[in-house]
């Protein structure tokens, strides 16, 4: 039984995550961890007022830094949330302060900006928390460019509004870009440059700071098992998964009266499941020497928005509980 579960997880991850073939690009990679830079202490900047990537395949080409007036500013320091913009470093006169796009242009705005590489790969994603202090920036864009040089080009709904607290810490961070994906324009390339910009209706004069931490550029539906990134902080997956698997419920005294898979929604839409199939194999048994035959399940129906579908088997000969509710059977 414990066999044919593993075939049954394989099979169906396998399944969930097909891609038709005419939609890939066979020269580019995906689902890979590119870049990941977190910071859970309060700290100054390293050599060259920055911080270096902990993690991904281009972590040693990859740098956050901070930006103002198209000038780089200090970025981080002791005793204030990590991977913050302090007013102090601001550029210009005090009622200037924070400049937002929609006043300075993208180049000029206060920003965040990292630096990283694409080479190789597609499907670009980014993920990161924020939040802010006191009166500052509550309001942010996405803007890109190739290379180091050059202008700036904004990011179609890409808006985000860091909360603003009162707590300079980095539990107080929140989500504001989960798997955002990034224009085609930034797959394969060797250096790119994100900035996440202030895009407020006006200058906030000099008051405040703003943070920004646990940086996630991935390409594709990565898998996050195992990011340098908190757990409270993973980003959710795009798709279903199976969330519990029990093989003790058919044929004998089980705690619960079925064997069953428990799928889960974790996104914020229903997702149909025509056309999807749970599919196993019947693993190897004392005294058996071949496997057993493919066996399917079409799926009906479909998941609710954050969400379980709970398939089960027949009913065991005794269990100490019994399942009373099934999706499907």
């Amino acid at each position: 039984m414990k066999n044919r579960f593993i075939a049954l997880i394989l099979m169906f991850s396998m399944v969930l995550s097909l891609t038709p073939a005419n939609s890939v690009k066979a020269s580019l990679q995906t689902n890979e961890l590119l870049v990941s830079i977190t910071q859970t202490a309060a700290t100054i900047a390293e050599s060259g007022n920055r911080f270096t990537a902990g993690g991904g395949v281009f972590a040693a080409v990859s740098e956050l830094t901070a930006w103002d007036n198209n000038q780089q500013i200090t970025i981080g320091g002791t005793g204030r949330t990590p991977i913050v913009i302090n007013n102090a470093a601001l550029i210009g006169a005090a009622d200037v302060g924070w400049k937002p796009a929609s006043v300075a242009g993208i180049n000029n705005a206060s920003a965040f900006q990292i630096k990283f590489s694409t080479l190789g790969y597609e499907d670009i994603r980014f993920s990161c928390t924020q939040k802010s202090t006191g009166s500052g920036p509550d309001a942010f864009r996405l803007a890109y460019r190739i290379g180091s040089t050059g202008t700036f080009t904004p990011i179609d709904n890409s808006l985000v509004n860091p909360v603003r607290v009162s707590n300079d810490s980095y539990t107080a961070l929140e989500q504001t870009y989960y798997n955002f994906k990034l224009p085609v324009a930034v797959e394969n390339q060797s250096i790119v440059e994100l900035r996440v910009y202030f895009d407020g209706l006006g200058n906030l004069g000099r008051n405040g700071n703003t943070s920004i931490n646990d940086i996630m550029i991935t390409s594709g539906d990565y898998d996050f098992g195992s990011p340098n990134m908190p757990p409270d902080r993973l980003p959710r997956p795009e798709h279903i998964i199976i969330n519990q698997v029990y093989g003790g419920g058919t044929g004998g005294a089980g705690a619960v009266s079925n064997s069953f898979i428990e799928l889960y929604n974790p996104t914020n839409s229903d997702i149909p499941l025509a056309g999807k199939t749970l599919q196993y194999m019947k693993g190897i048994e004392r005294g058996e020497g071949t496997y057993g035959s493919w066996q399917s399940l079409p799926l009906i129906g479909s998941i609710p928005a954050n969400s379980s579908f709970l398939i089960i088997s027949s009913i065991g000969v005794s269990a100490n509980a019994r399942i009373r509710f099934p999706t499907q059977t």
